[in-house]
């Protein structure tokens, strides 16, 4: 316990102690940042898994290449992409710019959030999408024809049928992010 002791009180120069909330916040921004990146690439995920799921064998090569393509990648370098990208001389910040529509988040918590949403994508849409291509959509079809609605379908037909897919997905986005602090030094300053 002596290293927990040293990690949350401090000694002060005159030999007192205190509580020292300095890492507090520092993990529970960690832990705000990881859940929030997970609730995100969780809304995005589903549908684009579903979606990818229905298509036909040919598209569907394609479209599994594309989601797996930021793999080939080292995260250092797609980090770097991304904040080109919304840099304030980026292409986002040139074409608001046309418009007079003033454009500055990098080194913004805004920034970090998108580098981690943009990096850990893949992570949430590959189980989701395991889960959805072993769903038979005949089942939702058979919803339709009863009468249910579509959010009522998806609810209680294709979210619990995909839900080992979530689960694995939240677990490899949120851990991982917990602890990604590449994103932040590069995007949040």
């Amino acid at each position: 316990t002596e290293n927990y002791k040293a990690l949350f009180i401090q000694e002060k120069l005159d030999g007192t102690t205190a509580f020292d909330t300095r890492y507090i916040k520092v993990l529970w921004t960690s832990f705000y940042y990881s859940l929030l990146t997970t609730v995100a690439t969780l809304v995005l995920s589903i549908p684009t898994a579903m979606w990818i799921a229905t298509r036909d064998a040919r598209k569907l090569n394609l479209l599994f290449a594309l989601v797996t393509l930021p793999f080939w990648i080292s995260i250092l370098i797609r980090t770097y992409g991304i904040r080109q990208i919304i840099a304030d001389e980026g292409p986002i910040g040139k074409l608001l710019s046309l418009f007079d529509i003033p454009w500055s988040i990098l080194y913004t918590p805004i920034a970090t959030n998108l580098g981690l949403i943009y990096v850990f994508l893949p992570f949430m849409i590959l189980p989701i999408y395991a889960s959805a291509e072993r769903f038979d959509f005949r089942l939702a079809e058979a919803a339709y024809d009863l009468g249910a609605k579509r959010m009522t379908v998806v609810r209680r037909i294709i979210l619990p049928s995909i839900r080992p897919g979530i689960i694995s997905g939240i677990a490899l986005v949120f851990i991982p992010a917990l602890g990604s602090f590449l994103q932040s030094d590069m995007l949040g300053g």
